[in-house]
């Protein structure tokens, strides 16, 4: 008996071909086509359940070190922007809302490594389906963007010779609309997303295709908006930077022609590095999520792409990695905030507790009859 005989209407363009419906891809299955499963589209937590146990350790631990080092990060930074010079700026006052954000989704990274154990529980798959990713993309996003209103406040003060101490009200401002937009800008994660089950009975987390396909519309245009438009912001500020600077100094120090351009902008560069580690270091890491997402999506992933499902994983991965590391590219490589950062408590006690330990390693190899085994003199 055919499919047709049987009344039975083949969905989401598949063909009635005989006795039975030929899908449109491998991606759907069922007698109608009316199933559909994409291992590419499922969440982190459930993605990374399909994959071995070696796989799964690996990702644990990849999530625990990022998530530690990343609230090590944000509180040093936190700390330095709290500082008087820095934070009665427009800049400090977003940077410490940047590391503000980002110390919660330090803390929401670890609750994903607990759903990875916790899995079968409702709760947790809950959290792990609707919750969890948009909150963390929300968090992400707002890093996204507080980064790109810091390079436009220092693209104003460079270029429009706006004040250092610029409104701090209008920061403040800036910020909450820019956490607004992106939470309602974000919903649609929510909407997109559904529990299922797999061939084998398993309950997943994935995107809702077939029945939400307006909101996985809005969400895959919102999402590379959220990528794509930041980074070219960020092209723009410091290439209009670094030509305000060459400029400046080539009309200060009167360059003949026997000088070649280059040169001086490479100089610049060099000194000004500052202005561009943090915004390059946003784009290489957030810009190939954008790419392998692209290049990925419209693929159809069943059981045996688990390559591809790892890197998309990696990609997401990569996406967290600035918003641990405010330290490093915001704090460490600026002179001043190096400085203020020195003058706190923090700095202190850690410097005191290295130069001991160098001071009692110099005196055990130099003199090692004088040191008992509680590290104290002998009497």
């Amino acid at each position: 008996m055919s499919c047709l005989s049987a009344n039975l209407t083949c969905l989401n363009g598949g063909s009635c071909t005989g006795n039975s419906c030929i899908c449109l891809n491998e991606c759907f299955f069922g007698n109608r086509c009316e199933y559909y499963f994409n291992l590419f589209e499922l969440s982190m937590t459930s993605a990374i359940l399909q994959d071995t146990l070696y796989a799964k350790i690996g990702y644990v631990i990849a999530f625990a070190a990022l998530a530690t080092i990343g609230l090590v990060n944000n509180i040093l930074a936190l700390i330095t922007f709290m500082r008087e010079p820095i934070r009665i700026t427009a800049c400090g006052t977003y940077l410490i809302i940047y590391c503000s954000f980002n110390i919660v989704l330090m803390l929401l990274i670890y609750t994903d490594i607990i759903s990875f154990f916790d899995y079968n529980k409702d709760t947790y798959r809950q959290w792990d389906c609707f919750y969890l990713p948009y909150f963390c993309l929300t968090f992400d996003y707002i890093y996204i963007w507080m980064s790109v209103a810091i390079i436009i406040e220092k693209l104003l003060m460079q270029c429009l010779n706006f004040p250092m101490f610029g409104s701090r009200l209008r920061a403040v401002i800036i910020s909450f609309l820019i956490i607004i937009v992106i939470a309602l800008s974000n919903i649609p994660e929510i909407k997109v997303r559904n529990l299922s089950q797999t061939l084998t009975n398993q309950t997943v987390c994935s995107y809702n295709v077939l029945n939400s396909h307006a909101w996985y519309r809005a969400q895959y245009i919102l999402s590379y908006s959220h990528i794509i438009i930041p980074c070219v912001a960020h092209v723009i500020a410091m290439i209009s930077i670094l030509t305000t600077i060459v400029r400046r100094k080539i009309y200060i120090r009167g360059y003949t022609r026997s000088v070649k351009l280059y040169r001086v902008w490479l100089e610049q560069l060099y000194i000004n590095r500052d202005f561009f580690i943090s915004p390059l270091a946003i784009i290489i890491f957030i810009l190939p999520h954008a790419i392998i997402h692209f290049i990925l999506l419209p693929q159809c992933v069943k059981d045996n792409g688990m390559v591809q499902v790892r890197l998309h994983s990696s990609v997401v991965l990569l996406l967290h990695v600035p918003a641990a590391l405010p330290f490093a590219i915001y704090v460490y490589p600026n002179r001043i905030y190096f400085k203020e950062f020195t003058k706190t408590n923090v700095y202190r006690k850690l410097c005191c507790y290295s130069r001991r330990q160098k001071e009692y390693i110099h005196k055990l190899i130099a003199h090692p009859w004088t040191i008992t085994g509680n590290g104290r003199n002998k009497t």
